[in-house]
């Protein structure tokens, strides 16, 4: 279930049918596979409870939170030189008052709450979960619930606080990002930003839908990440009230798509380019981007990345918070989920160990403070 729920997000994005213009650019610069970097191998961390197909999703204070197989969505786990020991396990798969069917996470360090929240499928609720102010991961009946405005499903929903919320809403303006309030469900504000660098002229639902990425926003304050699923269009920008300041990209690659139907889908693109980030974390001080090099037909032939599921990466381009190119890390071994702690000294990554006849999950940690 969990690994289903993981790839729902490429599967719904146009991901899979829709990706960039591969002429010169930014991007062919930071995120070439080729390029140098700093190379890092790995400790492995060893658990002291059965990981069937773990995915690591946050840090809350000192718990390490990954979600896996099993009755509960998340695990929890405390890290103690080289080991992983079990903490707990909470929120449960369900139509339930404490449960979610595709939950979201995201921790907050300055209030110390934990969002679980759930924007898909009209779910459209939310646990706000504050472990060092009296509640307790592990006890629901202390957990804040509230709902989220109950508009149409969205993948890429980000907290701008416990109140209001951005997306990218299907709407009929040429407006990218839309904001949402909570006790609000038939009102919301569209900033004055349009797509970037799209010069095609198609219904703005449809555009919508290819531009499906994640938002992101700063630990501290009310800066956010753009990532796009379908090609590398990624940028920071600012809210000021309801209004976008202060954009910096980081890679502006314009689509390439054509609004011409391939005969099952209403657009077609050419199957040499390659997707965008799929993986990715945030710190206060960097941002942290992983890629591989497989293109679309590539992926649609269902070809691996070095023995491992087209979603793993082993290169994670580091930038700061106002765009600029940092360092590259290159791992010696392919993970398909990762963080980084909030001092940035430390990276957690899932992966697979290849070398035995049928892989086992493992949690590797590759060590930051030298760089």
């Amino acid at each position: 279930m969990q690994c289903l729920i993981r790839i729902l997000a490429l599967l719904l994005s146009p991901v899979l049918f829709a990706f960039c213009n591969q002429g010169q650019s930014l991007a062919e610069n930071y995120f070439n596979e080729y390029g140098k970097g700093e190379f890092l191998n790995h400790t492995e961390l060893y658990a002291d409870s059965l990981l069937v197909d773990p995915y690591l999703v946050t840090m809350a204070e000192d718990r390490l939170i990954l979600s896996d197989d099993g009755d509960y969505f998340f695990k929890i786990f405390h890290v103690s030189g080289d080991s992983l020991l079990y903490d707990g396990h909470f929120l449960q798969q369900g139509r339930g008052a404490y449960e979610m069917n595709i939950p979201k996470v995201k921790y907050d360090p300055l209030s110390e709450t934990l969002y679980v929240y759930a924007p898909f499928n009209q779910e459209n609720k939310c646990f706000a979960i504050r472990p060092g102010k009296g509640g307790d991961l592990y006890n629901p009946s202390s957990w804040d619930k509230y709902k989220l405005p109950a508009q149409q499903s969205r993948l890429n929903m980000e907290l701008v606080n416990d109140s209001v919320y951005i997306n990218i809403r299907r709407n009929d303006e040429n407006r990218m990002f839309a904001l949402t309030y909570r006790g609000k469900d038939d009102y919301f504000k569209s900033p004055d930003f349009s797509y970037p660098g799209d010069r095609n002229d198609i219904p703005a639902e449809d555009k919508a839908l290819l531009y499906q990425g994640e938002i992101i926003k700063h630990p501290g304050r009310e800066t956010f990440l753009y990532t796009c699923n379908a090609w590398k269009l990624i940028f920071i920008f600012d809210l000021e009230g309801e209004n976008i300041s202060n954009v910096r990209y980081i890679s502006r690659e314009e689509p390439l798509y054509k609004p011409v139907p391939d005969g099952f889908r209403p657009y077609s693109f050419p199957a040499d380019s390659r997707m965008g980030c799929l993986r990715f974390f945030v710190t206060a001080k960097n941002i942290y981007l992983g890629y591989n090099p497989l293109t679309i037909g590539q992926i649609r032939n269902m070809e691996t990345y070095k023995s491992y599921p087209f979603s793993y990466i082993d290169h994670i381009n580091v930038f700061d918070w106002n765009g600029a190119f940092v360092k590259r890390l290159i791992l010696d071994t392919p993970v398909d989920s990762f963080i980084v702690t909030p001092d940035d000294m430390s990276l957690y990554g899932g992966s697979l160990d290849m070398l035995k006849e049928t892989p086992v999950s493992r949690i590797l940690r590759f060590d930051l403070k030298k760089l």
